[in-house]
């Protein structure tokens, strides 16, 4: 990504320094990216995790990967683009969880992908919007190491990857869409590993964090590998504090229609709920009693519930009989 310096001054005047910047293009014959150590335990997510990169594809190829060490005997994970040009998430434990996006990414624009696993379900974000969710498993993992734009399968992604993301929680929404065009030091809470493709040339990149998970090009042109990317600004990382979980509780949990929440002692919380597809079905803001009761007369099924109070936030997952 480029840089841009920005400095705000009492009386507004605002100066930016720009820095020619690339991403990594991939041509979607052999080209691929792999993180040197084989099978790192770095990457082998037992808990909550979240991946984020930014995409320009105008070619959709088959299942397009961005990042991912699952094998063929369905271990790890797998984060892309689906067959029908979705951003999409998956983990594997020998079974196969899968959560889909809504918006076609194949039209020769930059887009920004996060995928994001929490409390035993997969999310998908697409420019800063959450467009789908899916109950999930803990992925289980092997050997196979972490590659960049192809997969254990061949499915090899065509177009660019700038600014490649993992954290090893799951980030709130908010935080995502805030800071998805923000330059980061590397230095940020959470944050394993972080590739900017900012070298322009050679044959192997960087991890910014300092972790040391770096990189190197396999079956690329580095002549053609190192091109243009994106612009950012630089601004200070803030993650929300994550709420105790004993410190909220919803009951009855499932639920025939009427749920109570019982929110602690927080101050102006608000409430989403959420389907299965991502969609918010149920918002309301600044609630100042400590219980709030709802009438859920939704279909029965899964749903996800994300309370916000000032800079903090919790999910739960929500079940309708």
């Amino acid at each position: 990504m480029k840089k841009i310096t920005l400095f705000f001054f009492a009386f507004s005047l605002v100066f930016s320094s720009l820095n020619a910047q690339t991403s990594l293009e991939f041509d979607g014959v052999d080209d691929y990216a792999q993180i040197a150590i084989s099978g790192d335990s770095a990457f082998h997510f037992l808990n909550d995790f979240t991946i984020e990169a930014w995409i320009k594809m105008d070619t959709l190829g088959f299942w397009p990967t961005i990042a991912s060490n699952s094998s063929t005997a369905y271990n790890g994970f797998w984060f892309g683009v689906n067959n029908s040009g979705y951003g999409g998430l998956q983990v594997f434990d020998g079974n196969w969880y899968n959560v889909s996006g809504t918006t076609n990414v194949i039209d020769s624009s930059w887009h920004h992908l996060a995928g994001v696993y929490r409390n035993d379900s997969l999310f998908i974000l697409v420019d800063g919007t959450l467009e789908g969710s899916a109950p999930a498993s803990f992925a289980t993992y092997d050997n196979t190491p972490l590659t960049i734009g192809n997969d254990a399968f061949n499915d090899i992604l065509i177009g660019r990857i700038e600014d490649l993301r993992f954290w090893n929680i799951a980030r709130p929404y908010s935080d995502i869409n805030q800071y998805k065009d923000s330059c980061l030091t590397g230095q940020e809470s959470n944050l394993v590993a972080f590739y900017q493709f900012e070298e322009g040339t050679g044959n192997t990149f960087a991890d910014l964090t300092g972790n040391n998970h770096y990189g190197s090009l396999i079956n690329m042109d580095t002549s053609a590998a190192w091109t243009s990317g994106l612009n950012c600004t630089y601004s200070t990382i803030s993650i929300k504090k994550i709420i105790a979980l004993d410190e909220i509780s919803i009951f009855p949990n499932p639920s025939q229609g009427i749920v109570n929440i019982d929110l602690s002692n927080l101050v102006e919380a608000s409430i989403h709920i959420f389907n299965s597809n991502g969609k918010l079905i149920y918002k309301i803001e600044n609630i100042s009693n400590k219980t709030y009761q709802l009438e859920f007369n939704e279909t029965p099924g899964v749903y996800f519930v994300v309370i916000n109070s000032n800079d903090q936030q919790q999910h739960f997952k929500l079940i309708k009989i």
